[in-house]
């Protein structure tokens, strides 16, 4: 497929992941919370755990995708901010992971219910999800305006759009066709003006 053969770097098929399981958590965690129905807390806490696996592969994609642009390329200093805030991320995902196993594998359940399933969980998905947010705000910028890595080329021939063969609407010039639709008004005028006639034609 030439557009993963022209892919510099495996990055962007990772970076996806993460953000569609922690929004997708957090839904879950606050549908648990509204609903008190546990298929959706266990929906959140299954995606807590894939979340790790998806965070760390991007993040590890991330640095190789980091030093193959080098670092003089243009805006990357944003890199090391866009880095840093996804590291946090991956840190507070495996803290999160983490406590859920341990008091899952412990059967801590008066302790989880108390703190950990009320307060630990929302709140740590929170932050996961705005310190995500923040990063891959500066990963759009380093693609969108820096262009950190995209490979800019023109499209072959066979896509371009041709306008020399392709027509929308009028052929006319628009100046011409602005003249023409003057004329037409001005040929209706006095063409209403001719068939009045006073005291026969009820027309103002």
């Amino acid at each position: 497929m030439p557009g993963f053969e022209n892919l510099l770097n495996v990055h962007p098929l990772f970076v996806h992941f993460p953000i569609a399981m922690t929004m997708l958590a957090l839904l879950f965690e606050v549908l648990y919370l509204s609903l008190k129905k546990d298929q959706f807390r266990n929906t959140a806490t299954t995606l807590i755990y894939l979340n790790v696996l998806a965070a760390v592969v991007t993040v590890i994609t991330g640095y190789i995708a980091a030093d193959t642009i080098g670092h003089e390329s243009p805006g990357h200093d944003m890199v090391h901010t866009h880095r840093d805030f996804m590291v946090w991320f991956t840190g507070i995902t495996v803290v999160l992971a983490l406590m859920q196993a341990i008091l899952t594998y412990v059967k801590s359940l008066n302790a989880e219910a108390l703190w950990w399933s009320r307060l630990g969980r929302p709140v740590l998905l929170i932050v996961a999800a705005v310190i995500l947010v923040l990063g891959a705000d500066r990963g759009g910028r380093l693609v969108f305006q820096y262009g950190i890595g995209v490979e800019l080329e023109a499209p072959p021939a066979e896509l371009n759009h041709d306008h020399s063969t392709h027509q929308h609407g009028s052929t006319e010039a628009p100046s011409e066709a602005h003249e023409n639709v003057k004329t037409d008004r001005h040929d209706n005028h006095d063409r209403n003006h001719d068939h009045y006639v006073p005291g026969v034609s009820d027309r103002p």
